[in-house]
């Protein structure tokens, strides 16, 4: 079994610290809607498992417009984020626009994740640019190696080009082999994206169909924070912790649901993910803590000390309907633990959140 001894940080690891605390802050007043699972690709490293399969629900516009007229509430109350992702977020296309329409009338950033099929041809390419982005600030494109098949460099670039047109900011996420043979497309993916457009490189993690393709060794995962993206709403109203491994392949069998914002409202699932303490402790402090106190009980599932990525070790800690969780979350509502995390999170962000909870959220149901 993985030892818990601490590993030494390296200067890497150091200068990452101010970007990791600008994560976190960011993903405090986010929002993650996941539109659909459906996808028209079938990645063998796809976290989410999603196919094209038609069995595959797709959120509808009315549970959209639902939606939306909730998020400028969401809004007074401290939301400054809202990212949409899937699957392919786009095959809920008009969904996806009532919901972006309405974040950004309501003052919020958007982001889109995408695979960027819609590229394929000009007539996709204008009708998805056109209409989505006037309300679309960040265009978060997927694409390596295992999308290559699906979508030739050439047409990526015309799509580029026209997202550069109209002003959009842009980034280009790919995913690295194990074994670096994808270096060589990796340098063709830079030249189209010039100086203009970021690519961050990051590995393939132990999630979904991504088994077969680990990446080396990336240290311990255990020095890492929980980098839980904001409450994660899915397409049947559903809710998670974030649109990392629970979101999908825990996707109901965890401590981390906070229930359907069909029936409660967005307001309060996001009102319950951030007042959750387990999340807070995993948050702020990281999960070794939670691995220590389960090792020395002997309650703790070796596969947790397995993963080389802070996602992989939550879904393993957790993914089994996390029965140690409560156990867990007493800890974390203990006043010496609270008290730390008090101390940490004025800290790192200035301040201890807190609300008003009278009135209209009195007995936990909106009004």
């Amino acid at each position: 079994m993985r030892s818990l001894r601490r590993r030494p940080l390296d200067i890497a690891a150091r200068q990452s610290a101010d970007v990791l605390t600008s994560f976190q802050r960011e993903a405090w007043t986010n929002i993650v809607f996941s539109l659909t699972r459906r996808c028209p690709l079938a990645c063998e490293h796809c976290i989410t498992n999603s196919l094209p399969s038609t069995a595959m629900p797709v959120l509808g516009s009315e549970e959209a417009g639902i939606w939306a007229s909730q998020l400028k509430a969401l809004a007074d109350r401290g939301l400054k984020h809202v990212t949409f992702t899937g699957g392919e977020p786009t095959l809920a296309f008009n969904a996806l626009e009532v919901l972006a329409r309405s974040a950004s009338e309501a003052d919020l950033e958007t982001a889109l994740v995408t695979a960027a099929t819609w590229a394929n041809s000009d007539r996709q390419i204008h009708r998805t640019v056109d209409r989505l982005a006037p309300h679309i600030a960040m265009w978060d494109i997927g694409h390596d190696s295992f999308h290559a098949g699906r979508l030739e460099l050439g047409r990526l670039a015309i799509a580029l080009d026209v997202l550069r047109q109209c002003g959009a900011r842009v980034v280009i996420r790919f995913c690295k082999r194990a074994d670096g043979t994808d270096r060589d497309y990796l340098e063709k993916v830079r030249g189209i994206a010039g100086k203009d457009i970021g690519v961050m490189v990051q590995p393939v993690h132990e999630l979904g169909r991504a088994d077969a393709h680990m990446c080396e060794d990336n240290g311990s995962a255990l020095d890492v924070p929980c980098l839980s993206t904001g409450l994660f709403v899915r397409e049947d109203g559903s809710t998670g912790p974030c649109c990392g491994g629970l979101g999908y392949a825990g996707r109901y069998s965890h401590p981390f649901a906070y229930g359907n914002v069909n029936e409660t409202g967005l307001l309060h699932a996001w009102r319950k993910w951030r007042q959750d303490r387990l999340l807070r402790l995993q948050r702020l402090v990281g999960l070794r803590p939670l691995l220590a106190q389960l090792q020395r009980s002997d309650r703790l599932d070796p596969r947790a000390l397995q993963g080389n990525h802070v996602c992989e070790t939550c879904t393993h800690l957790w993914g089994d309907g996390g029965k140690e969780a409560e156990t867990a979350r007493r800890w974390g509502e203990e006043s010496l633990t609270t008290a730390v995390l008090d101390g940490v999170e004025t800290q790192l962000y200035g301040n201890v959140w807190q609300e008003d909870l009278s009135g209209d959220f009195a007995d936990g149901v909106e009004r």
